[in-house]
């Protein structure tokens, strides 16, 4: 797959053309920082490096730049298979998974929780993109944008439910 330049890493940005594969939604929460900053860092950034995976000889571009209060940060890029647009959050990819490049990622809904104790928030049927061949699961752009979306609305859009909690114990040891 030819290098990615960064001006058409921007456009994929602008036009919501890419995933973000599930590790790095979790570090993005991890952080504290949305799918916003990670676009700003992209929009405002450079790349600052390229890497070869000795194994897979994928190419990867170090991108630095802001995130949405102006610290600096920085991301990984990597080229995948293009996404099909649509303005549906649960668009399809183009029938390559973007990690290994050769199953068809199948279409999953998942249920994730954000923030912890009163402000845990449990969203449901998130559409998840995983793939059966090496297990790589990806969110699209827009899902990852409706996650923004609700969390920011969370008191209008969430309904209160009791949640019960379990512990699991391990016999073993």
């Amino acid at each position: 797959m030819p290098q990615l330049s960064i001006t058409r890493i921007r456009d994929l940005v602008r036009s919501l053309n890419y995933v973000v594969s599930v590790h790095a939604a979790e570090e993005l929460e991890d952080d504290n920082l949305t799918i916003l900053d990670l676009e700003s860092i992209i929009l405002t950034g450079k790349i600052a490096e390229r890497q070869r995976d000795s194994k897979t000889r994928e190419v990867k571009n170090v991108i630095r730049g802001r995130t949405l209060a102006g610290i600096e940060a920085e991301t990984v890029v990597k080229s995948v298979p293009p996404v099909r647009s649509s303005s549906s959050p649960s668009i399809s990819f183009s029938g390559l998974c973007a990690s290994c490049g050769l199953a068809a990622p199948q279409l999953r809904r998942v249920t994730r929780t954000f923030g912890k104790g009163k402000d845990l928030l449990v969203i449901e049927g998130i559409p998840m993109w995983s793939c059966p061949r090496c297990g790589e699961s990806y969110f699209t752009a827009q899902t990852m944008h409706e996650i923004e979306r609700i969390k920011a609305l969370r008191k209008s859009v969430a309904i209160e439910r009791p949640v019960s909690v379990a512990e699991y114990h391990d016999e073993a040891a």
